[in-house]
């Protein structure tokens, strides 16, 4: 689920739209956002499945705060200190084995 061989500019328009859906704003790809970008929904929602399919892989079981967190088997209180959650993170978001 690689989007690496995307365009920038489809791939900025796609954050548009994959930051709309995660704000439930709907339309996720409106008319003014197609006239602006001149990329059409069916163009532009190939790439955000794919860019929401990597956003849901890397950050779905991560909670950010004071508040009880479990993520493969690991249990932490406070999630904003945790030297180990940052570790996952970075290797979820650098590459380490994922094509997302």
């Amino acid at each position: 689920m690689s989007l690496s061989g995307e365009l920038p500019s489809i791939l900025a328009a796609s954050a548009i739209g994959c930051a709309r859906r995660m704000m439930k704003i709907t339309p996720a790809w409106p008319d003014h956002l197609r006239d602006t970008t001149h990329y059409s929904p069916s163009e532009v929602g190939i790439v955000i499945e794919r860019m929401w399919a990597c956003y849901q892989a890397a950050f779905v079981n991560i909670v950010i705060g004071d508040v009880n967190h479990q993520e493969e088997g690991v249990v932490t209180t406070d999630t904003t200190s945790s030297p180990e959650l940052g570790r996952r993170v970075s290797k979820q978001r650098g590459g380490g084995g994922r094509e997302c």
